[in-house]
């Protein structure tokens, strides 16, 4: 797959679409509704910004039934995703990260979107 790095930064210049990709990097799998409530957004704004990171190339999406399923793309280069998990590893401990995952682990990962 052919990323560029101006490519990669567009991608990650907002902080909607690093709060995504944190909770993709850190929970894989995800369904819309779950990135929804894990962030606590409403789901037109989630929906634009993943529409952009799957322009980028940067994640992938995959349709069970009515639910879109999104992951970061597993083929994207070595620096790309280098940078990525360096970056989300950055934001682990800082708000708003921190309560999306939380908000996750306490209230989203056991429901089920299917």
């Amino acid at each position: 797959m052919s990323l560029e790095p101006h490519q990669l930064s567009s991608g990650l210049s907002d902080m909607t679409r690093l709060r995504i990709l944190a909770l993709l990097q850190n929970r894989g799998e995800l369904c819309v509704c779950q990135i929804v409530s894990s962030l606590d957004i409403p789901q037109p704004k989630v929906s634009k910004h993943l529409a952009i990171l799957r322009a980028t190339g940067i994640i992938r999406h995959r349709r069970q039934g009515q639910w879109m399923h999104y992951k970061i793309e597993p083929e994207i280069p070595a620096w790309a995703s280098q940078v990525i998990h360096h970056l989300v590893t950055g934001c682990d401990t800082r708000m708003p990260y921190l309560e999306d995952t939380r908000r996750f682990d306490a209230e989203v990962k056991t429901r089920s979107c299917a």
